[in-house]
């Protein structure tokens, strides 16, 4: 069978707060096969269950979806539409219209996704942009688009893209407050005045229920009444759509004191940033039909400065059926089948608009993609021909991969114990640490920071050493106004799915300003291979993949953003804990840290880390055993040879940061230090 000939293995999610869509999707005709539906088991359905208990409901429901549509051939690509902000790492950060108020932490949707299929690729994206992109008339077309369901969302697209924030927020109206009253309908997420527990059919529905109960004179000349059979608690929005489209006098005047704080929302979006098209979604708003938006048109006008605008024209309805959202996945689907058909696994175009990318980011001319930090680090030592007899010097206190390096092309490693205020290689004592056979000095940048770089390449020019940076911890990061890794003569970068830029799995990069050794990395990670089967020296397989320099690039316009967010958590702990006795990594007035570890110092970090994750913070320890004192270098140095790495093992404890943690995050994890020390 040949690849064209294979099945179709696609399958699109449409998730809803009331159902689950699924159906085969070909992303090259973008046509859907047969949709099946399964109830959301939402907060409404199952409200005795617990958060994780319908996450779990609903991951097993899409799993019967896919064994339906799929049977025993599984699938190679799952997109999923789902409603809420989405952040590049695949988590949900807040489900109200499925999984409550409850759900306001982010629920790792992607990873559990990809723990049911592990051999499919996975994409995540909002169902809002989803049908957003179904609408698109053109590639560089602006609009909004609004769904009124369940809930109330929206988006913005400019220029053919959805406008959203680095971690995915943007396009939640149906949060914003339109009613400040200490009595305001409730919301889904637990607030109240929301636009979403107003407007949408919920609220439409809750607010016609207190109508009938308010108003049963009124309630009982409309034609809901005789629908209902004068049973208000019968009352659903089938019956409300129903006697809607009817022009009911009684429950007209309801949907259009539900629709008014919709309509001055949308008009607001058209004041400030002047779009001019505005399409209706949503299973209520269809439900309504013409009317409604007809309606909507006429309250936007009077909530616009008028400029001649005709909201008639700007305002459509969207197209009833379940298509829009299911077929809208394709703009992360399609691509991704794209290069499954066409074998685009390895050293691919994707690779290498990325490479470009990244180096330009970095501010050197070459970039290489390899499969991990730690090959980076071989490679870029075996760029310049370190080996055998050959001594590296590099920081003791660090992670395995970086001596393992060294001594993997057959050099010496050769430790500098650590600055008690940086945690970082102590550059002060590198001048002692030179000897003839020094062929390199390998600074690391540890949890983000970066090293003194003005005193390091000095001493390296003097001593005519190159320096290879490793900046694995520390993508972004600044030292003096330059990017870490534009220093040495090569720099190596990790992008474990634990890093500040996180791929889907092991990634890594190699960047230098050389190009006799950019060109002798590319051949050194393709087994040696210059040209079609001719090796011309002894490599390794150590290429980029396809899916993570495509999963990088979507991400790398967002890492300045997200390193900012850690910045402002850490100095958030910083000036909760200061007068606690911890010790900070110090900060260089002249450095940009990153922060992808906040590390504190602690004589007594056991029984903190203890307090901590008994209260469920995931604070943990990094590297709690020295590397010079790990089995597999015994022989080469002694315990108390550096006194200081060997006590920030002992004493440091990285606390939980993330570029989207909350304020409520922080304030409990700094209260639940504070009472760690106030017990004694």
């Amino acid at each position: 069978m040949t690849r064209d000939d294979q099945p179709n293995r696609c399958i699109v999610f449409d998730i809803g707060g009331t159902s689950v869509r699924a159906a085969n999707y070909d992303p090259q005709t973008r046509t859907i096969g047969d949709i099946l539906h399964h109830d959301t088991p939402n907060h409404h359905i199952m409200p005795g269950c617990s958060l994780d208990e319908r996450s779990q409901h609903l991951y097993t429901a899409m799993e019967k979806l896919v064994d339906s549509l799929c049977g025993d051939t599984p699938p190679q690509s799952i997109g999923c539409a789902f409603p809420g902000p989405i952040d590049p790492d695949g988590n949900v950060l807040s489900v109200p219209t499925v999984f409550g108020g409850e759900s306001t932490k982010p629920r790792p949707v992607g990873r559990e996704l990809a723990s049911r299929w592990p051999t499919a690729h996975i994409e995540l994206l909002n169902d809002v942009t989803a049908a957003g992109y179904y609408y698109l008339n053109s590639p560089t077309e602006s609009f909004c688009i609004t769904t009124v369901s369940s809930g109330v969302g929206n988006k913005v697209f400019i220029n053919g893209e959805p406008v959203v924030g680095p971690m995915g927020r943007g396009g939640e109206i149906g949060h914003v407050v339109v009613d400040p009253s200490p009595n305001a309908p409730p919301c889904d997420c637990g607030g109240r005045g929301h636009l979403g527990g107003i407007a949408s059919g919920r609220g439409t529905l809750a607010s016609v229920v207190r109508a009938a109960q308010s108003d049963p004179s009124g309630f009982k000349r409309s034609v809901l009444f005789e629908s209902v059979e004068g049973m208000i608690d019968s009352i659903t929005n089938e019956h409300i759509a129903s006697a809607y489209r009817a022009e009911d006098e009684w429950v007209s005047s309801q949907v259009q004191c539900a629709a008014e704080p919709l309509a001055r929302v949308l008009a607001t979006i058209h004041n400030a940033i002047g779009i001019e098209r505005f399409v209706m979604m949503g299973g209520f708003a269809l439900a309504l039909g013409e009317r409604y938006v007809t309606l909507l048109a006429e309250l936007c006008e009077t909530n616009c400065w008028n400029l001649g605008q005709d909201w008639n024209q700007m305002l459509e309805l969207g197209t009833a059926g379940d298509r829009a959202g299911l077929i809208g996945v394709d703009s992360l689907v399609a691509d991704i089948r794209e290069m499954l058909l066409e074998g685009r696994y390895i050293l691919s175009k994707e690779v290498a608009s990325f490479e470009n990318d990244f180096a330009e980011y970095t501010g050197v001319p070459y970039a290489c993609g390899v499969n991990s930090g730690t090959d980076a680090l071989i490679l870029a030592l075996a760029a310049l021909g370190i080996g055998q007899g050959d001594e590296v010097i590099t920081a003791a206190n660090t992670f395995h991969a970086t001596v393992a390096a060294i001594c993997l092309v057959g050099a010496t490693p050769v430790l500098v114990d650590a600055d008690a205020e940086s945690f970082l290689l102590d550059a002060d004592q590198l001048e002692a640490a030179l000897t003839a056979r020094t062929k390199a000095i390998l600074p690391v940048h540890l949890y983000g920071k970066p090293c003194r770089m003005d005193a390091i390449m000095p001493i390296a020019e003097s001593a005519g050493v190159e320096v290879v940076e490793d900046a694995a911890q520390a993508h972004g990061a600044t030292f003096g106004g330059k990017r870490v890794g534009s220093f040495g003569r090569l720099a190596c970068f990790s992008f474990h799915p634990s890093k500040n830029l996180a791929a889907a799995g092991d990634a890594g990069m190699v960047v230098t300003g050389d190009e006799q050794c950019d060109t002798f990395l590319r051949t050194a990670r393709s087994l040696g291979q210059r040209g079609q089967n001719e090796h011309v020296l002894i490599g390794g397989n150590s290429k980029l993949d396809t899916i993570q320099a495509r999963v990088l690039s979507e991400k790398l316009p967002h890492l300045d953003a997200w390193n900012e967010k850690r910045r402002q958590v850490a100095a958030a702990y910083r000036e909760r804990l200061q007068d606690l006795p911890l010790t900070f990594q110090c900060e260089h007035p002249d450095e940009q840290h990153v922060y992808h570890l906040f590390q504190i110092r602690c004589d007594r970090r056991d029984a903190l880390l203890n307090h901590l994750q008994s209260n469920q913070i995931d604070a943990v320890t990094r590297y709690p055993q020295p590397i010079h004192l790990q089995p597999a270098f015994a022989g080469r140095w002694q315990e108390g040879q550096f006194p200081v790495a060997e006590a920030l093992c002992s004493e440091l404890l990285a606390l939980p940061i993330r570029p989207d943690m909350s304020v409520d995050e922080i304030d409990y994890v700094g209260d639940t230090i504070r009472a760690f020390f106030a017990g004694g």
